[in-house]
């Protein structure tokens, strides 16, 4: 084997090597990048309602802690959550916040109308 072939082999598993590390390195950074998340899938923003007691379940990505109007919530494995909320006459804003394990923040409102 000549030295301009080795040459171009070391070069080309370097590359290779270097490549993949790349790959590595953003699949392991995708949670740094997403950044925390929250969706709810049980009421939607505005809707109207004729019972006090709701359930309110979503789902959250990326997340260290969650907070539903200053109440820690414990998401299970797959990041879904569930908890109850007794609804006052009228107009009731609910506040979901929650932080990833890098300290970002998010926060996200749930406007809902309770009518009797």
């Amino acid at each position: 084997m000549g030295t301009k072939t080795k040459t171009i082999t070391s070069i080309s598993l370097v590359a290779t090597l270097l490549f993949f590390f790349g790959i590595y390195g953003a699949y392991k950074a995708r949670d740094f990048l997403a950044g925390p998340g929250i969706a709810f899938s049980s009421v939607s923003n505005g809707q109207t309602v004729d019972r006090s007691d709701i359930k309110i379940i979503g789902k959250v990505s990326n997340m260290a802690n969650l907070f539903i109007n200053g109440r820690k919530i414990l998401p299970d494995r797959d990041g879904n959550f569930e908890t109850e909320m007794l609804l006052a006459a009228g107009y009731n804003i609910i506040e979901a916040r929650g932080e990833d394990k890098f300290g970002r923040e998010t926060k996200k409102l749930l406007e809902i109308i309770y009518k009797q």
